[in-house]
Order: C-alpha cells, then sequence, then structure tokens
C-alpha cells in the first residue's frame, strides 16, 4: 500500500486529500479506503486512476490522481 492524493470536489481553490491506493501497474493506482462524512472525491474508493508525480505545498513530491484508468 502508498499513498496517493485526491482531489476534493469543494471548496474554491484545489484541495486534495491523502489517501491509501494499492499500485497496480506502471502510474495505476487502486484507491482504497473510505470517504470520511461531509467528503465528495473527485474519484471514489475501489476506482483505478492514473498518477502524476507532483510538487507537494509543503515541498516534496507525492502522486497525484489525475484521471480515471481505462
Amino acid at each position: 500500500m502508498c499513498e496517493i492524493f485526491v482531489r476534493l470536489l469543494r471548496g474554491g481553490f484545489p484541495l486534495y486529500r491523502p489517501v491509501t491506493a494499492k499500485h497496480v501497474r506502471d502510474d495505476i493506482y487502486e484507491i482504497s479506503g473510505s470517504i470520511p462524512d461531509g467528503e465528495a472525491w473527485e474519484f471514489q474508493p475501489g476506482q483505478q486512476v492514473e498518477c502524476e508525480e507532483d510538487v507537494l505545498f509543503a515541498g516534496g513530491y507525492g502522486m497525484f490522481a489525475r484521471r480515471a484508468s481505462s
């Protein structure tokens, strides 16, 4: 298991939630866990997503979910 970032659907500017995911292959990850009450995520637990590495706000790098995997 590893950590990826999924965009939250509420708010006037991009916010991301770190979530647990399973690396499937290449840049494809399957989201694990459940969505906390009161949150709405761009992608759902159990869904496979394509991720890209990007810069974290506090520095360093992380994998960000960008689109659903086909």
